[in-house]
């Protein structure tokens, strides 16, 4: 379904991006979430929060730590305290 490629993992539909999610390397294993995006004709259909899970799948599998800029991704994040080990701690 998604596409995964060096720093954001994507979907593709009839050659447009209709869901992305983008990061950045801030150090070797700190990455960035700083962009959450789905194209207006996908909305409702809970892809923001598989973009979401496609990173935290990555994160878990790479050792990486997360900032989560995106307000989407705070958001996710706040409402899922389980999951605050992946995040960088001030």
């Amino acid at each position: 379904m998604f596409t995964v490629e060096k720093e954001r993992v994507f979907l593709e539909e009839e050659g447009k991006i209709v869901a992305e999610i983008n990061w950045v390397f801030l150090e070797e294993k700190v990455i960035d979430v700083n962009r959450t995006f789905v194209d207006e004709s996908q909305r409702g259909k809970g892809l923001a929060e598989k973009l979401v899970l496609a990173v935290i799948e990555i994160a878990k599998k790479e050792e990486l730590k997360i900032v989560p800029s995106c307000s989407y991704v705070e958001n996710y994040f706040n409402k899922h305290e389980e999951l605050s080990s992946l995040l960088v701690t001030p």
